[in-house]
């Protein structure tokens, strides 16, 4: 739904009144398998068009279920798997499918909640990825970071297809990581490798050509660029 707020600013003589209004998300759950292009009224009540998710409702997958990234214009604030306990839940990605998410979160104490993207499509995570054990299947597709402020990749796959770093993120990795493909660091990103081995086997771009930057300050941590790597500086 929506709520809106009124405030009057301003002195004597004069006022202002301003009027805001904001979407307040639903929370929409899935228990059967899912197309992300089927959830839409009147099944699922979501607070985008005819009843679709917006970047306000959060998402929540559980019983065993599976949802299947479809669209290129999927968003969500968050999307859970599993409903908590021993429950699992499941997100796939279909060639040239987009999911735009603020928070991916696992919600499990004990339940396989798989990322599959073995067919393609982009992860965007605009916030986090909380919580520990998912089962990432990452042999084709891309994982963006992106955003503004800093983000811990922790969470995230140990391997990646092809990961990039957009909006004004700096993103700073958790873990031992390898990218099997591409490392992108976009124009006004920093990639920060931390203490961590990293290998590259593809090629490693770093800015657009204004900016973007790739941190290597720790000694700890063995770094293996395999391919080309280039920087575009302007």
């Amino acid at each position: 739904g929506t709520d809106t707020v009124k405030a009057t600013v301003g002195g004597n003589p004069a006022k202002n009144t301003v009027t805001v209004t904001y979407v307040i998300g639903n929370t929409i759950t899935i228990s059967s398998n899912t197309k992300w292009s089927d959830i839409h009224l009147p099944t699922y009540n979501g607070t985008g068009p005819g009843g679709q998710p917006s970047a306000a409702d959060k998402i929540i997958i559980n019983s065993g279920s599976t949802v299947t990234v479809d669209v290129s214009s999927a968003v969500a604030n968050t999307v859970t798997l599993g409903g908590g306990g021993s429950s699992t839940g499941n997100l796939t990605f279909n060639s040239g499918s987009i999911l735009n998410v603020y928070t991916l979160a696992k919600n499990t104490t004990s339940g396989t909640c798989n990322v599959n993207m073995s067919g393609g499509g982009i992860l965007i995570i605009t916030g986090s990825i909380t919580g520990t054990g998912f089962t990432w299947t990452t042999t084709k597709g891309s994982i963006n970071y992106s955003g503004a402020g800093s983000q811990s990749m922790t969470n995230g796959p140990a391997t990646y297809y092809d990961l990039a770093t957009t909006g004004t993120v700096t993103a700073t990795l958790g873990k031992n990581t390898t990218v099997s493909h591409n490392l992108t660091i976009s124009d006004g990103t920093t990639f920060n490798a931390a203490g961590y081995n990293l290998t590259v086997s593809g090629t490693t771009r770093v800015g657009d050509g204004t900016s973007g930057t790739l941190t290597i300050s720790y000694t700890t941590g063995t770094k293996i660029f395999v391919g080309l790597v280039t920087i575009n500086n302007g």
